[in-house]
């Protein structure tokens, strides 16, 4: 595997691993503190948009990352990467 398609998974994989364990909450006075579940979906859309940037199928024939920000509109990007799952 080249350095590139290893780095971005690697970043891919940090960005999923802070996420899933992340627990942010809110504090209404100093000693109530409560979960706040809308930045895990936050963090979660962030790495879900790094996915569907790459074309997939390209990038492992290729073995380099293909970046295909400015080459499909992003409903098709997000087919793209559905249908390669």
């Amino acid at each position: 595997m080249n350095k590139e398609l290893e780095s971005t998974l690697k970043s891919i994989n940090i960005s999923y691993l802070f996420a899933k364990n992340l627990e942010h909450g809110i504090s209404y006075q100093r000693s109530n503190w409560e979960l706040f579940e809308p930045s895990k979906f936050i963090y979660s859309f962030f790495t879900f948009n790094m996915l569907y940037e790459i074309d997939w199928e390209k990038t492992l024939h290729l073995k380099f990352i293909w970046d295909q920000r400015s080459e499909n509109y992003t409903s098709d990007k997000i087919i793209l990467l559905l249908k390669f799952i």
